[in-house]
């Protein structure tokens, strides 16, 4: 056996002991080992010994140990030679050099006497990631089992989509607050934080998988990576789209049209989809069995203009989608509508509306109307007007009045135009008013602006407490129609007794009001019959010139009334005051005597009115009581004095200076 045999035995057998002996020693080489093997070595200052050696295995016979060792000074006691030739740093740990296990290096890991290890650049704790949820397109999820909560954590994907969004959530390791994660490379940069107590985050990245492959969730700090299979599952493709004709006559379609296209899938396809785009503007599906993957959908026109096209894709049963698919020709989108301005109405003269047969004139300048476009005036109420030349463009359009009474602005509206565009279709409506007003209105006297309902009377009109001797009233004038204009000072409404002051002020196009004087002498004697009065006339003009000339509801009013009076009753034996108007209805009367005191709402007693006469007509005596006179000391309930029949209060008034108040409710 050679030499160049034996020394191939011994590195057999020392490639044996390595992994046992290195970790003691520290010393992981095989050259330094044998050294330390050598049979010469010092006594004490071997490592192993003889018997060590025993058992490990002697060198064949031929192999001589003081020639596989170095003899050079370093084989002194303590010292090992080693393959580096560089020196070495204290307490360093020693590292391979490359792959072939002949050469060891230093480094700057350091273990001190102590056990202390210093100079580790990565720490073993590190963040932990976890994809969470994905989405975009047809999305099938796997989990990992046994988490809880269950279907917490993704263990592989697939979708329809190249574009998707993948979900995680991070532990954060101990080297900073928040972790730098990426997803396939590409940073997370909307972390945040979940719960108040822990240093958890979670984020999301857009990334793109057109192909089947992992996606890789990665810490900075060295953690994870986690990683799973992703697959990019295909759908139908799309092989032929194509826009159908226009609708009607058409040469283009407006927002709303409906337009076929017909087209094919390269396999049986489940359902087509129109994305939100060019011709199109909202997503629209169209579910069916297209076997054979041919399909004839018909889409809803968007509101874009110009030449557009549609993007279509198809989806399986499985809702697997294939590619976008652009129609392979186009269609032109026209939003133009006809402009028809608000038409403003021309009536007869000094009128608001028609009657009779009368004409009026409507202005409206169509325009965007396209080149050959048709035209419709009509009626929308009936026969009430009749347009000439109904379907021919006219800038001033002639209507007649033709039926119906009244029809105003607070009605609805009785006319109409009608523009339709040939190129696109596309329809403008315009309705407007004609106002009618062919009746005679109807006229009301009231005390307030209700011109629909029964309305309020105005009651009796009487006089003041005798500071002015008159007082004014409000008289409201109302018509079922609006007013041409304000009723005239004289003729609007005559009344045979009062007088009007001002002149009439509009309250609404139904009602005007002016005020009615009614003085102490208007009030006549002869108890109400002397003082009911009806509206000699009136002239209320409604909008297209009727004239009404009699009130209907409430052509009567009465006079008759005053309000409270303080009188001053002159010295005994007078018993008589002048009131200064007639007493039209005494059952409306009430007195309180102050003279005598009492517990009255101004001090004192209330007198009741008693009319029953003395001998030859005058008042006989009642305690707290009084009647109406004519100022001779007869009993006439119709008369303007008032008589004082408690004769011992009467008695008692030696100064002239007793007061008592009286009035007549209206």
């Amino acid at each position: 056996m050679s030499i160049e045999t034996d020394l191939a035995t011994l590195r057999a057998r020392l490639q044996r002991i390595e992994h046992a002996v290195a970790p003691i020693l520290e010393v992981p080489n095989r050259d330094i080992l044998t050294k330390l093997l050598r049979a010469d070595a010092p006594a004490g200052s071997a490592l192993l010994s003889a018997q060590s050696r025993s058992d490990i295995g002697e060198a064949p016979p031929s192999v001589d140990w003081q020639k596989l060792t170095s003899t050079d000074a370093q084989h002194e006691s303590n010292y090992v030679a080693g393959p580096t030739g560089k020196g070495s740093t204290d307490n360093a740990v020693m590292r391979w050099d490359g792959t072939d296990g002949n050469r060891a290096q230093d480094s700057i890991v350091t273990i001190d006497e102590n056990g202390v290890v210093s100079g580790v650049g990565n720490s073993l704790a590190q963040s932990v990631p976890f994809i969470t949820n994905i989405t975009g397109g047809n999305v099938n999820l796997t989990y990992v089992s046994g988490t809880s909560p269950a279907n917490k954590v993704v263990a592989s994907s697939s979708s329809d989509q190249d574009s998707i969004t993948v979900f995680i959530e991070v532990d954060g390791g101990p080297g900073g607050w928040q972790p730098f994660v990426t997803v396939n490379n590409l940073e997370v940069t909307n972390l945040s934080r979940l719960g108040s107590y822990s240093r958890r985050f979670s984020g999301s990245k857009a990334i793109t998988m057109s192909e089947t492959g992992t996606i890789t969730v990665a810490c900075g700090d060295g953690g994870g990576p986690y990683t799973i299979s992703h697959t990019r599952e295909t759908g139908p493709e799309i092989t032929l789209a194509e826009f159908g004709s226009y609708p009607d006559s058409q040469t283009a379609c407006k927002a709303g049209d409906g337009i076929h296209i017909t087209g094919e899938c390269d396999t049986d396809t489940a359902e087509i989809f129109v994305k939100s785009a060019g011709a199109s503007s909202s997503l629209q599906n169209f579910p069916g069995d297209y076997s054979g993957g041919k399909f004839n959908i018909t889409i809803t026109v968007g509101s874009a203009s110009g030449s557009q096209t549609c993007t279509l894709y198809a989806e399986d049963a499985s809702n697997n989608a294939g590619g976008d698919y652009e129609t392979d020709n186009n269609i032109t989108l026209d939003q133009t509508y006809p402009t028809i301005p608000d038409p403003s109405v021309e009536y007869p003269a000094s009128q608001e509306a028609l009657k009779d047969s009368e004409t009026a004139d409507a202005t409206s300048a169509i325009t965007n109307a396209g080149a050959s476009p048709t035209y419709l005036y009509e009626c929308t109420q009936g026969s009430e007007l009749s347009p000439a030349n109904a379907s021919t463009y006219e800038e001033v359009k002639t209507w007649t009045r033709t039926g119906g009474t009244n029809r105003d602005d607070d009605d609805s509206d009785n006319a109409r135009i009608t523009v339709t565009r040939s190129e696109n279709g596309a329809q403008t409506v315009r309705n407007f008013l004609i106002e009618i007003a062919n009746t005679t209105p109807t006229v009301k006297v009231a005390s307030n602006t209700d011109y629909e309902g029964a309305g309020q009377a105005l009651g009796r009109l009487g006089t003041d407490d005798g500071t002015n001797n008159y007082r004014d009233h409000w008289v409201y004038l109302n018509s079922n129609q609006k007013f041409l204009s304000a009723p005239d000072g004289t003729d609007g409404l005559v009344a045979p007794k009062g007088t009007w002051q001002g002149s009439w002020s509009e309250q609404s196009d139904h009602s005007h009001r002016r005020q009615l004087r009614v003085a102490d002498a208007d009030i006549l004697t002869g108890g109400q019959v002397a003082n009911d009065y009806s509206w000699t006339s009136c002239e209320v003009k409604n909008r297209a010139g009727k004239t009404a000339t009699s009130v209907t509801t409430n052509p009567d009013y009465s006079l008759g009334g005053f309000q409270d009076r303080t009188l001053t009753i002159p010295a005994w034996p007078n018993r008589e005051a002048d009131i200064g108007v007639y007493v039209v209805d005494t059952s409306e009367l009430a007195c309180e005597n102050l003279s005598k005191g009492g517990g009255g709402p101004n001090g004192g007693t209330i007198f009741a009115f008693d009319n029953s006469p003395g001998e030859g007509n005058t008042p006989d005596d009642e305690t707290d009581k009084f009647c109406i006179t004519n100022g001779s000391d007869i009993v006439d309930d119709d008369g303007d004095h008032w008589f004082n029949k408690d004769q011992a209060n009467a008695v008692s008034n030696t100064t002239g200076t007793a007061q008592v108040i009286i009035g007549e409710d209206p």
